[in-house]
């Protein structure tokens, strides 16, 4: 019993471990995504403070009301905000503007937002990885976590596609103490036995 529950918690810590890698390393890397970390609660409940928000780049003139955008609010500001497209204005000359708003704010952003400001769409998000990610995201951590990801996703295939981490074979069961022990030597009655 002991065996099963160990070898059932170390499978589900694989499969997690290896689903969470995939979700928020590999993923991305294949939708030519960025991970991004939400920084304030101004998109709570949906993507509270500390979430992963998968980023993917957009043609932002083709936005529509609903989709999460990601936009940098200065050109020499760095931090992206991340809020919620909910209207857009085409101009004569069919520029387009987007206004977004934070799903926990009350009121829109202060400025609409251009198209060249934008930085992506936010195809998924994982509450509270962000965190996480923010720590391995830093010089040889960003590759090691990299490299983990990889080789855990890789092992457990392995594992899968072999059969590896099944039930283990049943062994004699062991007695205890002399009345059920048999000699070592042939010919000698076992215990019980009379001659």
């Amino acid at each position: 019993m002991t065996t099963f529950v160990a070898r059932t918690t170390s499978v589900a810590l694989l499969m997690g471990t290896s689903a969470l890698a995939l979700t928020c390393v590999v993923l991305p890397k294949i939708l030519g995504a960025v991970p991004l970390t939400i920084l304030s609660g101004s998109m709570a409940p949906t993507m509270p403070p500390g979430s992963l928000a998968v980023v993917r780049p957009v043609d932002a003139t083709q936005a529509r009301v609903g989709d999460v955008l990601s936009y940098q609010p200065e050109s020499d500001d760095p931090t992206p905000v991340t809020h919620r497209v909910i209207a857009v204005t085409k101009g004569a000359e069919g520029d387009v503007s987007l206004t977004l708003q934070g799903d926990a704010n009350r009121t829109p952003d202060d400025r609409p937002v251009r198209p060249e400001q934008v930085m992506g769409t936010v195809v998924y998000a994982v509450p509270y990885f962000g965190w996480v990610a923010n720590r391995l995201n830093v010089g040889l951590g960003a590759t090691l976590a990299d490299t983990a990801a990889y080789a855990l996703i890789a092992v457990g295939a392995l594992r899968i596609l072999l059969g590896l981490g099944g039930p283990t074979p049943a062994r004699a069961p062991r007695h205890k103490g002399r009345a059920g022990r048999r000699h070592d030597r042939p010919g000698l009655p076992t215990a019980g036995q009379h001659l």
